[in-house]
């Protein structure tokens, strides 16, 4: 009981201490991703929130318009075979192409 209770306050520390960067807790409680089948959602790292599904033999990327890191990042859509923006055959938003 005693390891849960530490352990609890660890999280809550992390969670409640304002760290420098970091200021809102979205940011620091979603920092990685989360992969389920061919689709995988990133959180709060280098991907602001965005979301890549994989079929065959092409990707589908999505970003929400986002605060993040103390910037706000563009809503974007494209289709792309190796899920870049660069090579998007659609592309709908502020992706940088």
């Amino acid at each position: 009981m005693r390891n849960k209770i530490t352990r609890l306050r660890r999280w809550l520390k992390y969670v409640t201490t304002p760290n420098a960067f970091p200021k809102r807790w979205q940011d620091r409680l979603f920092r990685g991703h989360v992969n389920i089948g061919p689709v995988t959602i990133y959180g709060a790292n280098a991907m602001h929130y965005a979301v890549n599904i994989h079929f065959r033999k092409e990707w589908i990327c999505f970003h929400p318009r986002t605060r993040t890191f103390g910037g706000k990042w563009p809503a974007y859509f494209y289709i792309s075979r190796d899920a870049t923006p660069q090579s998007a055959r659609l592309h709908f938003g502020d992706a940088e192409c």
